[in-house]
């Protein structure tokens, strides 16, 4: 039976989900309402309008002359991806959002810091692991020092990932004051196991991050990764569903919700925020549901980045795509963490080459990376999506897992630039003659397992 504590929390979390979707709250977090007349877009000829769910297409400076036929297909592609994205899973976009793409451990972590010292009535961390280390405790002693100075911290951790930890770092986190609890300690429970794989940082209801990167050494220094600043509405549905984990994991909702402010235009960006959430009655394969759909509806290119890509639906889905004329590329690691999806990794990098779709592996060599650790999508040069969520049936299914979903075409440009044009010199074809007869068996039957690799 549910205690007391747990009946507040719950009662606490649906009054924040309410108030944040109420009439009131859209009206006043939303002054341009798509029931106002539609108006003239300055991104499409005269006489044309681009009012639907409120989408600016945010073409970039260097393309605002590009022929009218281009936008009206950026437009097209804009609207019919969410529109797929709406219908497959309820969740709706926001449209008073700012984002910035950070690439690999430096830029990263420099914002992290910015976030949390920016923080002045709360900071929430939600982290797959944190680790013993360098990082970890220059991280830990910026929630330390925010918390001294009266902003209300939390850290939520999953047990799975702190096992290897000394556990010194929460330790010293509890020690001074910040409330830190764990993820799902049942670790045993092989029938049930739901980890939070998520990455957020979360400062005021207002600034925030997700991505790929949890807090380490090698994120700073070894492994390739992206991570998204965003600030606006998409923060505070990302708080929202931090409180669902932090209050599943024991700790209490805040007594007072951090808001945005009144009235503040933080940019013009349409963001979603979808989720693997087993835990959530009809959120549970969202963020599957979204990649799929928006998969299935592009029109003109498909350009992903992911370290783990072995979820036979996914897969099928670009496989169709290509099939159907659209450009597919893959970039998969040239070295991995985990050989065993690493073989699966290429098993579907040959089924995507014979259908056409180019298929490449970061090459070490010219990098100074370890591992490619990113996970990310862009569709159309419109839609992006970033998050914590890799290709594997066990992220798509089975894990906590938050991506935010971006439809700007200037943030589309900024990614497909960093990650695909300017590190095309890293970048090697795949070799698929260099998988053998008995690697491919051997994908072939891990293949099976994909739900618990």
């Amino acid at each position: 039976m549910p205690n007391a504590l747990q009946n507040q929390n719950v009662s606490k979390l649906m009054n924040y989900w309410d108030t944040y979707n109420s009439p009131a709250h859209l009206k006043l977090q939303r002054p341009f309402s798509p029931a106002q007349p539609a108006q003239p877009s300055p991104l499409l000829p005269p006489g044309q309008v681009f009012n639907r769910d409120r989408l600016e297409l945010n073409i970039p400076t260097s393309q605002n002359r590009v022929a009218p036929i281009q936008l009206l297909q950026l437009q097209s592609s804009a609207s019919s991806i969410n529109r797929a994205i709406d219908q497959a899973t309820g969740t709706k976009n926001t449209f008073n959002n700012h984002v910035e793409l950070l690439v690999d451990g430096k830029e990263s972590f420099a914002k992290m810091k910015d976030v949390i010292r920016s923080a002045h009535q709360s900071l929430y961390l939600e982290m797959f692991l944190f680790h013993d280390d360098k990082t970890g405790w220059e991280i830990a002693q910026e929630l330390v020092a925010k918390k001294k100075q009266g902003v209300d911290v939390k850290v939520l951790l999953d047990a799975m990932g702190q096992v290897n930890e000394s556990g010194e770092i929460i330790k010293f986190l509890q020690q001074n004051g910040v409330d830190t609890k764990l993820y799902n300690k049942k670790l045993f429970d092989w029938e049930n196991v739901n980890i939070t794989h998520r990455k957020l940082v979360l400062a005021d209801g207002t600034r925030g991050m997700t991505g790929g990167m949890n807090v380490g050494d090698e994120y700073q220094f070894e492994w390739h990764d992206i991570m998204a600043y965003a600030e606006g509405e998409s923060v505070q549905e990302m708080q929202g569903e931090f409180f669902v984990n932090w209050t599943h994991a024991g700790g209490k909702m805040p007594a007072v919700i951090p808001r945005l402010p009144a009235g503040v235009r933080f940019g013009s960006s349409a963001t979603r925020v979808t989720v693997t959430s087993p835990q959530e009655a009809g959120k549970e394969k969202d963020s599957k549901n979204a990649f799929i759909s928006a998969i299935q509806t592009a029109l003109h290119h498909i350009y992903l980045v992911q370290p783990y890509f072995s979820d036979p639906d996914i897969v099928d889905a670009l496989i169709q795509a290509a099939r159907r004329g659209v450009e597919v590329r893959v970039l998969l690691p040239g070295l991995s963490d985990n050989p065993v999806l690493n073989m699966i990794n290429q098993q579907n990098g040959e089924k995507l080459m014979k259908v056409g779709a180019k298929v490449f592996k970061v090459d070490p060599g010219k990098e100074n990376n370890v591992m490619t650790h990113a996970k990310l999508m862009t569709i159309d040069g419109i839609w992006t999506t970033i998050g914590s969520t890799n290709f594997d049936t066990r992220a798509l299914e089975n894990n906590q897992e938050l991506n935010l979903s971006v439809t700007d075409a200037s943030f589309a440009k900024t990614v497909e630039s960093r990650l695909f044009e300017h590190n095309s010199h890293a970048l090697a074809p795949f070799d698929s003659q260099s998988f053998t007869t008995w690697q491919r068996v051997k994908a072939k039957v891990f293949s099976f397992f994909d739900e618990v690799l």
